[in-house]
């Protein structure tokens, strides 16, 4: 099937229609699915960041023919040196990032991933006691979920029963996927126990990282990452149609790792090797992110992924 395009017209956050292109020829250097370059815009109102034109909601499957959550996880050697030294950096460098310190003080329930792909975060929420549920909507991710024991639907939420409530729902790196990001943010908070809790990531569009690799950055991952919102605009929007009703917390900070990967990445992407990094170029990442947190952490809004907690209201009283 070939991708078919669609072009917009205004933003799809903040419905502004003042906005300007930002960086061209983005290539697809993470999978290499599609060919030709891609252009991404930038809102002058919110800032968001917005792929124009973009593939079609019923064409994108294109995109995805090869992707990261429909690899084998077998061991070969470069991965096996690369593990080593995760663990060595996790020693030198303790913090590790996890949804679940970002939601403290709620420990268990039953919780639903948005998006779950090869159900990672679900296994990890299931060894801390959840109960969970995914949603997915790529059969293969799905089949290796189903392989794990794990309770996924193929779907989105017209999947679930329409009385079903969640404490916990997680949406990990899947709102810049969707051609309605806003739809699914209105239905996750629909979808929300009295006292339930939406977890939310995507990549910042405001990232030292995007500033230093551009069309490289990992982030990007054109054509799939067709919206990449700002924390602010994501926040405005919660809080004026919702006026009193949510409680909307940036965690974004507690993730400054996540740019020793995100670096990682976009660097040997920049150098034309794709996603392959090899153990050396880590170790050198590690080093930097450790020399410029002491030197000068990175500040919330310059993070290499936006993390907002939202939590209704009478939640937090």
């Amino acid at each position: 099937m070939k991708i078919e395009l669609e072009i917009i017209t205004d933003c799809p956050i903040c419905m502004s229609m003042n906005t300007a292109k930002e960086i061209d020829n983005v290539q697809d250097s993470s999978f290499n699915n599609v060919s030709g370059g891609w252009t991404y815009y930038k809102c002058r109102t919110c800032s968001s960041l917005y792929l124009n034109p973009r593939p079609t909601p019923k064409s994108i499957s294109v995109a995805y023919a090869d992707y990261y959550t429909h690899k084998s996880h077998a061991v070969t050697k470069e991965n096996r040196y690369l593990s080593y030294l995760k663990k060595i950096k996790n020693i030198v460098y303790p913090y590790r990032p996890s949804f679940l310190k970002d939601i403290y003080p709620l420990k268990s329930g039953l919780l639903l991933d948005i998006g779950c792909g090869d159900g990672k975060l679900m296994s990890i929420a299931e060894s801390e006691g959840w109960i969970t549920k995914g949603i997915e909507y790529d059969s293969l991710a799905v089949h290796a979920c189903l392989e794990k024991g794990l309770n996924v639907l193929q779907g989105d939420f017209s999947c679930l029963r329409e009385d079903e409530l969640f404490d916990l729902i997680i949406c990990s790196h899947v709102i810049e996927h969707v051609h309605e990001p806003l739809k699914l943010i209105d239905t996750a908070l629909s979808r929300l126990t009295s006292t339930g809790i939406f977890w939310v990531q995507w990549p910042n569009p405001n990232s030292y990282g995007f500033e230093k690799y551009g069309k490289y950055w990992r982030g990007l991952e054109a054509p799939r990452h067709i919206i990449l919102p700002t924390i602010s605009s994501i926040t405005d929007y919660i809080m004026d149609k919702y006026p009193g009703a949510f409680c909307v917390s940036d965690k974004s900070i507690n993730w400054r790792s996540t740019a020793i990967g995100m670096n990682a990445e976009s660097h040997s992407m920049s150098q034309g090797k794709g996603l392959k990094i090899s153990p050396s170029s880590f170790a050198m990442h590690v080093l930097s992110h450790m020399l410029s947190s002491a030197l000068k952490p990175i500040p919330s809004n310059r993070c290499e992924v936006c993390t907002l907690v939202i939590t209704r209201q009478e939640s937090v009283r």
